[in-house]
């Protein structure tokens, strides 16, 4: 992908790392400690 980017003069990224973000560790120990949860019927998905 970085050699086609570059044979294009074109831009790569990495946008993986927003998975490390703060915001998200702050989500998963809200979900660990059941302090928040996912409602998945409301969602739809248990029908």
């Amino acid at each position: 992908m970085v050699e086609l980017a570059r044979r294009k003069r074109g831009f790569f990224a990495e946008a993986l790392w927003t998975f490390y973000l703060p915001k998200f560790d702050v989500l998963r120990q809200l979900l660990e400690a059941k302090a928040v949860g996912i409602d998945f019927s409301a969602a739809g998905l248990l029908e």
